[in-house]
């Protein structure tokens, strides 16, 4: 899971409690991105990408 820290829509509190529901999933915040990181900050989410599926 991608989450931008600043995100009005969806809080970054409620990625977490579902990354904790979720056994095998992992969290990645971007703590400056709002609702839509993968079009704010590409680069990093493709890294997450990239770190979290190989």
């Amino acid at each position: 899971m991608i989450h931008g820290g600043r995100d009005a829509l969806a809080p970054v509190a409620a990625g977490r409690w579902l990354a904790n529901a979720l056994p095998s999933a992992r969290l990645v915040e971007i703590a400056e991105a709002a609702h839509l990181p993968f079009a704010s900050h590409a680069g990093i989410v493709a890294g997450a990408l990239e770190a979290l599926h190989g």
